[in-house]
């Protein structure tokens, strides 16, 4: 759904972006939303990418050889779940929001690891 401006905004009325409703309620298509993006970030890619906390501070050491920045593991957490935002805010997809659960639940073993 689209405003004025043509920015995208989310339809209030129960309704899928495609006008059809939505027949599964909403806490369980949280939660399978969520569980798929847990199997994602403890399964597949961690098979393809090793742990996620050390994943991103493999990206933050790339950000800062090629950038200049200083990004520990929850900042390059953060930007990723920047990126799916707005990726979900031009074009509403699935996978944008699976992701978002995912890289959410990275941030927050991120923070586990800094605070020890």
């Amino acid at each position: 759904m689209q405003n004025t401006m043509g920015h995208w905004v989310p339809d209030l009325t129960g309704r899928d972006c495609d006008g059809v409703r939505d027949t599964q309620p909403l806490e369980q298509k949280k939660q399978n939303l969520s569980d798929h993006a847990l199997s994602l970030v403890d399964g597949d890619r961690q098979a393809d990418y090793g742990d996620p906390v050390e994943n991103m501070r493999r990206i933050g050491e790339c950000w800062r050889a090629a950038f200049g920045w200083d990004a520990s593991p929850r900042h390059v957490a953060l930007a990723m779940i920047f990126v799916k935002a707005v990726r979900e805010a031009n074009k509403p997809k699935q996978d944008n929001r699976v992701d978002l659960h995912g890289y959410t639940d990275v941030l927050d073993r991120c923070v586990e690891a800094e605070n020890g």
